[in-house]
């Protein structure tokens, strides 16, 4: 019976300093210039926590809440992921709250060159996180559009709200950043919108602009 083949060692430092910028971009306060102001504002994870109680501070601007329900379903699932998979790769802590404290004590961990593939995985967890805060606490702007999908032909797609409740929507969803579909998750970037265009018949002109 042949030895299994030992970890491929990889680039420590590089690693590590990934690592501690994908924590310190979740649970590291945020920092902001407005009016030749630095303003500061509370962790990613913490607003996701604190978005919990049915408002959300906008991000270091110190001020100007927006509206949530009393329960927000995204957010809380959100957060039970992170926790959840924190306490996995770290069930000890020390800290308020555990999850940060559990973060904390991960990137202070004796790593070494042949720990660098789980570094990896753990630091990209940590960033998509970070982008999904981002998008549930700040949205870009998006419209729905009345056509059909060009991949599956789907108009109208119904879900669950934040209060549980069945909703019907357009499949079809338009920002800056790209078009996509609801139902089968086709994706179009904005290069795309100009092909878009005339495939569907019209788009909003501002995005249409932008991906021309």
């Amino acid at each position: 019976m042949t030895s299994p083949e030992p970890a491929e060692d990889g680039a420590l430092q590089p690693a590590l300093k990934l690592l501690a910028d994908a924590i310190h971009r979740l649970c590291g306060p945020q920092s902001r210039f407005m009016d030749g102001k630095l303003l500061w504002a509370n962790s990613r994870y913490m607003q996701l926590q604190e978005s919990l109680h049915g408002a959300q501070v906008n991000a270091g601007t110190g001020g100007g809440s927006k509206s949530r329900p009393p329960f927000w379903t995204d957010a809380h699932d959100l957060l039970q992921e992170i926790d959840t998979a924190v306490e996995v790769w770290q069930p000890a802590f020390s800290g308020v709250p555990p999850t940060v404290g559990r973060l904390r004590w991960i990137e202070d961990r004796k790593w070494r060159p042949q720990d660098v593939r789980q570094m990896q995985q753990i630091t990209g967890a940590v960033a998509e996180w970070s982008a999904q805060i981002d998008a549930l606490l700040d949205p870009p702007k998006r419209w729905t559009l009345p056509f059909p999908c060009p991949n599956c032909e789907a108009t109208i797609v119904y879900r669950r709200d934040s209060g549980g409740e069945m909703v019907r929507q357009q499949a079809l969803q338009i920002s800056e950043e790209g078009c996509n579909c609801v139902k089968c998750r086709a994706f179009w970037p904005p290069e795309k919108f100009t092909w878009l265009g005339r495939v569907l018949g019209s788009l909003p002109m501002n995005v249409l602009e932008e991906g021309a």
